[in-house]
């Protein structure tokens, strides 16, 4: 293990004991997407640039780029994250922070009420806190008829800028079953690996078909 691994195992660890500032949450997400590089000076520049967090919510990439170590490709993604945290504030799910997840069918009314009206797959995300109550939730990717896909570091970077605990992810069938397929359930876990290598738990899976039928991955023993 080299010395930026240690670092940010050292981050991950803090971040589910709570211990990180928002300094220090930044330069978590930053880790994710350059995983061999100190990124705390980064995370500081940022930081005093934008005013904190809620600045670097509405900063452009061009402006990013502005700050030392961060090129076109970690300003994109960084930009990203910080777009996919605001459309999930503007979700019309019912003031989904005071939604607490405790059971299957409480995910899957959430879930299946996001998914609600999409015409091909779509993946859709809740990011829950210690209590299992709702931060944020939204359409996460958007897809063709038969297939929407997710790089883990969008996830996670996502789940990290919320603070959150665990993650619940649904995505549908359009026209189908709410059955899993083979490449579901590979999916699936590959996310579920890179989430734990973050301190995140994944709550659970959703294959949701048209008529909001659903199938819970967790439920059917899929998930690790």
């Amino acid at each position: 293990m080299g010395e930026h691994d240690g670092h940010r195992k050292r981050l991950r660890e803090r971040f589910k004991q709570g211990q990180l500032d928002d300094t220090g949450l930044l330069e978590l997400l930053l880790c994710c997407f350059v995983p061999r590089r100190d990124m705390r000076p980064t995370a500081e520049a940022l930081m005093e640039r934008f005013g904190g967090l809620a600045g670097l919510l509405t900063a452009r990439p061009e402006e990013l780029m502005e700050i030392r170590g961060v090129g076109p490709v970690l300003s994109q993604a960084l930009a990203d994250v910080m777009e996919l945290v605001l459309r999930s504030w503007e979700t019309p799910a019912e003031e989904p922070e005071r939604v607490q997840i405790l059971s299957t069918a409480a995910a899957g009314d959430l879930m299946t009420s996001l998914l609600d009206g999409e015409e091909n797959e779509a993946l859709a995300v809740a990011c829950l806190d210690g209590d299992g109550r709702v931060i944020c939730a939204g359409i996460l990717a958007r897809g063709d008829r038969r297939v929407v896909g997710v790089h883990p570091d969008e996830l996670i970077g996502l789940a990290l800028s919320c603070g959150a605990a665990s993650v619940i992810l649904a995505h549908n069938h359009p026209g189908s079953v709410a059955i899993p397929s083979v490449d579901d359930i590979r999916s699936t876990r590959k996310l579920e690996l890179e989430l734990r290598k973050n301190g995140i738990k994944l709550m659970d899976h959703l294959v949701v078909a048209d008529d909001k039928d659903f199938v819970s991955l967790r439920d059917d023993g899929q998930l690790l």
